[in-house]
């Protein structure tokens, strides 16, 4: 198991201080800031703080990165705020992004395959999650990738392939919870009956055995008529 520096020091303030992770250090950079810097910033700062600290953009960014440009997550709004585990805020130009098309299409190349640090094949992983087929998709071990972004780095057609493979292990989270819930339902609603069945059977064993007492009761009542 390896701890980065961060991690290290949050243990630390932790186990000899007893304080919780309040404050980290980010990483503001990136072609579009005009000053990058490193900053001890507090857990729940917007985006738009940090940047502003960091003197601005310099111009107009093509994309906002919370984390690094491999594993990072693209930002839409700057009212967002930076967590625990927040490192970097990557703003890239315009000039940093690769040249991308509309539709890209696999040329089967294999370079993803040959990449992949988990071993798996990104290519039938893509195939299957475009085409929606959860099953064959967890059949190739989608849910052990990592999201490390090697394959889209290395990919000539420029297939956003780490942004398929997380929605594609939402959706089979999203379809294994769902079919967790209909079998609790299936289950409860079982239960439910056979326990209706026995009610019904102690119920019905209650009413005959009142049907015997009922006659026992009428018996004695003839004997005793017919000795007076």
């Amino acid at each position: 198991c390896v701890f980065n520096a961060a991690t290290t020091a949050a243990i630390y303030d932790a186990v000899a201080l007893g304080l919780p992770v309040y404050q980290r250090v980010i990483t503001i950079t990136g072609s579009a800031v005009k000053n990058p810097v490193n900053l001890l910033a507090p857990v729940g700062t917007p985006f738009s703080h940090l940047i502003e600290e960091a003197g601005g953009f310099n111009g107009t960014p093509a994309r906002v990165i919370s984390g690094g440009p491999m594993m990072g997550f693209a930002q839409y709004d700057l009212s967002v705020t930076m967590g625990k585990a927040s490192n970097c805020v990557l703003c890239l130009s315009k000039e940093d992004l690769p040249a991308t098309s509309e539709n890209p299409t696999c040329i089967r190349c294999a370079r993803c395959v040959n990449v992949c640090p988990m071993h798996l094949t990104p290519l039938f992983m893509n195939m299957f999650a475009k085409a929606r087929r959860w099953s064959e998709v967890e059949e190739y071990r989608i849910m052990d990738c990592m999201e490390c972004g090697c394959c889209q780095y290395i990919c000539p057609a420029r297939i956003p392939l780490v942004q398929q493979f997380r929605t594609a292990k939402f959706a089979i989270r999203q379809q294994a919870a769902k079919i967790e819930h209909i079998e609790v339902f299936t289950d409860t609603r079982y239960q439910f009956h056979v326990m209706l069945d026995q009610k019904y059977c102690h119920s019905k064993m209650f009413s005959h055995e009142l049907d015997c007492l009922h006659q026992f009761s009428r018996l004695i009542r003839v004997h005793t008529c017919c000795r007076l």
